[in-house]
């Protein structure tokens, strides 16, 4: 693999990386409710719930999602994360420049 074939391949991870993260961000804010992992995966049309978890955690760590239940998941019967975007949390955070 040449040095431009790799900085392509790394630049397009980067690109598809941002997309996702706008795209699961843009579920919670029109689902105006908590979501699970999974119902989040599934309204972006992913099988697998690794394709949105890590966006989803690093949203929360950054404090524009947050952890605000816990489920009991029909799919797994175990208690999973509901989480919902937070724009109130960032303004109480951030002293209301948001």
């Amino acid at each position: 693999m040449t040095t431009h074939t790799h900085s392509f391949l790394s630049h397009r991870q980067l690109t598809d990386k941002h997309l996702r993260r706008e795209m699961i961000l843009g579920i919670y804010k029109g689902a105006g409710k908590p979501l699970t992992d999974r119902e989040v995966a599934i309204r972006a049309g992913f099988s697998d719930m690794n394709s949105v978890r890590p966006r989803i955690t690093e949203m929360i760590e950054e404090g524009i999602l947050q952890e605000s239940d816990q489920v009991k998941s029909p799919a797994t019967n175990r208690l999973v994360r509901c989480v919902v975007y937070a724009p109130a949390f960032q303004s109480d955070l951030f002293g209301g420049r948001f």
